[in-house]
């Protein structure tokens, strides 16, 4: 004759049949959320990364025109266009 107590234990088998059940779903969340965080990194460098590369252009485009307004001794319509025509290249 059972008494409660053994009859709502589980048996030792179903416990571990429970538990493996159990970890191999929080491993596919785990995964899953490793994923999303991966992805999510990758997108915010790639974001800031860009930035960066403008900025150097813009820094190298800036420097190319102030040394050619110094070096050629360009008037103010010659330098105002020179960096129109550079702006539209950044863009």
């Amino acid at each position: 004759m059972e008494t409660p107590i053994a009859f709502n234990l589980k048996s030792a088998v179903e416990f571990v049949s429970d538990m493996r059940e159990s970890l191999r779903l929080s491993i596919t969340h785990a995964q899953q959320h490793a994923e999303e965080q991966k992805n999510k990194s990758k997108f915010w460098y790639d974001k800031k990364k860009l930035v960066v590369d403008l900025s150097n252009r813009v820094k190298k485009f800036l420097l190319c025109y102030l040394y050619l307004v110094i070096r050629c001794k360009l008037n103010i319509v010659d330098r105002t266009q020179f960096l129109l025509n550079l702006l539209l290249l950044i863009i």
